[in-house]
């Protein structure tokens, strides 16, 4: 089994990074949200299960998804006391020979995730995906409400976690600006890394999927 691990900073086009792996036949779990709104019309290709675990986690240890700090000694075990929930999750959840978890969140809560993937002897390598850092910042400016300030901390913070995971997982980085103006490369480049087909089916699914609406909050 293969659990892809779909990460970047917020507002960087990992809904529709997902969107496109998803297509191409990995599997979001058994619970898939189904939330669209304004910020993401298509839908954010979530798993509502990971969502609500690591949201409680994060509370748990006195952070949230626009705190991405190193976390303390304290931190860490309380986040390690909730291994056997997500243990339970991951179970559960992720039954096929290719599955994807997207959300940044798992930066803050790696050593947890580790953890759990490492035991249930889970291959779980990493798509990092970078975007314009002032597009992600205004973006986040605009669903979050943050500063500009803020939303520049936030974007940092979370790649710095990300970089220190390249040494736990095998990573392939695309450009979200690069898949919007040429899909078919970058989703061919990714596949491969994946080790699934990317033919005429997977990109007339992709080109379909992608349009210039993606971009509207950047």
């Amino acid at each position: 089994m293969k659990c892809v691990l779909l990460l970047s900073a917020p507002r960087c086009g990992s809904s529709c990074t997902a969107a496109c792996v998803n297509l191409c036949g990995a599997y979001l779990g058994r619970s898939p949200t189904q939330v669209k709104d304004k910020f993401n019309e298509k839908g954010y290709f979530e798993n509502k299960n990971i969502l609500k675990f690591n949201n409680s986690c994060l509370r748990k240890i006195g952070s949230s998804w626009n705190t991405p700090d190193e976390i303390t000694h304290e931190q860490r075990d309380i986040m390690l006391a909730e291994y056997d929930s997500l243990l339970q999750i991951i179970t559960e959840e992720y039954d096929q020979d290719l599955c994807l978890i997207k959300d940044p969140r798992i930066a803050i809560l790696w050593p947890l995730y580790r953890s759990v993937l490492d035991d249930l002897k889970i291959d779980h390598p990493m798509i990092l995906l970078k975007r314009n850092q002032a597009a992600s910042v205004l973006s986040m400016g605009r669903m979050a409400r943050l500063s500009a300030e803020r939303a520049s901390s936030v974007y940092d913070g979370y790649y710095r976690l990300i970089d220190k995971m390249k040494t736990d997982c095998s990573t392939h980085e695309v450009h979200f600006e690069r898949l919007l103006a040429d899909p078919k490369v970058a989703m061919k480049e990714m596949c491969s890394f994946l080790e699934i087909p990317y033919g005429k089916k997977q990109h007339a699914l992709v080109n379909e999927f992608i349009d210039e609406k993606l971009l509207r909050y950047k």
